[in-house]
């Protein structure tokens, strides 16, 4: 007796309609094809529905798969960039080895989205916040527009999130992430940063800033995923 094929929800028949697929029936690899190295987070739902990365990735121009694809080879091979390379530390509470294993291991948890770390800044902030408030620190996530230079002079305003605490520390976690964005383009080497907020690079302003806000705050990655992944990984180090 032959199987019965899958029967495809309107979202997924809506999807592969371009590749003219049917039930139960896979497109071909687009050009150029690096399959997921470990798990993705798709910030993608149609009615309800989250369809599997391939296929909305097969939907997209051919640039912007190139440069999913892309980031799927370096976490295949182990090496997508850590904020801990370049970081810019002032201070020593906590101290430097700290702050860098801390600062890796949220940029590896945020970096499971499809595209990278680069469009991550408010989760990245959302987690950090909770692992500092853990470690006993008087900490807010804070998000505004915040303005970036280039190496070439030019300079660029987008929606950004970092973490204040009660000390006068700024910490700008995400910030190394930024250079890989395609829609910011390239010549932005702003690298993370972490220290009194008198001594913020002077390739980044950032205005006074808001709470982040709740929705972000609170991001379903985030809460159910990334945050108790985070924990486990504290606990495992003694540092809670």
């Amino acid at each position: 007796m032959s199987k019965r094929k899958p029967r495809l929800t309107k979202a997924e028949r809506k999807l592969s309609a371009s590749n003219a697929l049917t039930p139960g029936q896979s497109a071909p690899p687009p050009k150029g094809y690096v399959p997921a190295a470990g798990p993705e987070v798709l910030d993608v739902e149609i009615a309800g529905f989250s369809p599997p990365a391939d296929l909305v990735i097969a939907q997209l121009p051919e640039e912007q798969r190139a440069f999913i694809y892309a980031i799927r080879a370096q976490k295949a091979a182990g090496t997508r960039p850590m904020p801990s390379a370049s970081m810019l530390s002032v201070g020593d509470t906590p101290p430097l080895a700290r702050r860098a294993a801390l600062l890796d291991k949220v940029a590896a948890l945020v970096d499971q989205a499809l595209s990278g770390r680069s469009n991550m800044c408010l989760q990245c902030a959302a987690l950090l916040q909770r692992a500092l408030a853990a470690l006993g620190f008087a900490a807010t996530a804070k998000e505004g527009q915040a303005t970036f230079k280039r190496l070439d002079g030019s300079s660029f305003a987008w929606r950004h999130a970092w973490v204040e605490i009660s000390d006068g520390s700024t910490i700008d976690g995400n910030a190394d992430s930024i250079r890989e964005n395609p829609f910011v383009g390239s010549g932005c080497h702003a690298e993370a940063f972490w220290g009194p907020r008198a001594e913020l690079p002077r390739d980044r302003s950032f205005p006074l800033g808001s709470a982040l806000l709740p929705q972000d705050f609170n991001d379903i990655d985030v809460v159910r995923t990334w945050w108790p992944a985070l924990q486990s990984w504290m606990r495992s180090r003694g540092w809670i």
